[in-house]
């Protein structure tokens, strides 16, 4: 009787109260998002009240760029798309990719935004500064 919990006296094993309990969070939470209830995250971070996110901003802080040579990085290509150089398109490409990797995200970004403007004829004009280092 140890291993079982009582359950209006029924005796139920505990991993079926766990499932039971999971189920009903994520009917809730479903019934939030389709009513509205549950915030977005976009409205969470503040972009709900008109705060807008800069380029730079969402990059260092998204990569989670931590070391100077990184964010100097994230800097040039900020430059580089706000002068027409680099598109905004490119960029958020390699972002999307490299926020889904559980870490190292801004080697991930610089690796896969060299690699695609390469194949688009595109040079990022970092010179010699690199995320990798």
């Amino acid at each position: 009787m140890s291993s079982f919990l009582r359950v209006s006296n029924n005796l139920v094993p505990p991993f079926r109260v766990a499932v039971v309990r999971g189920r009903w969070l994520r009917m809730l939470l479903f019934a939030g998002l389709v009513c509205g209830t549950v915030p977005s995250v976009v409205e969470a971070a503040g972009g709900g009240s008109g705060v807008q996110v800069t380029l730079q901003t969402r990059l260092e802080k998204t990569l989670r760029a931590r070391r100077p040579n990184e964010k100097q990085f994230i800097t040039l290509v900020v430059a580089q798309v706000e002068q027409g150089q680099l598109p905004r398109s490119l960029v958020d490409s390699a972002f999307n990719w490299a926020r889904k990797k559980p870490s190292q995200k801004v080697q991930y970004f610089e690796q896969a935004l060299r690699l695609l403007a390469r194949k688009r004829g595109l040079r990022l004009a970092t010179g010699r500064v690199t995320s990798l280092r």
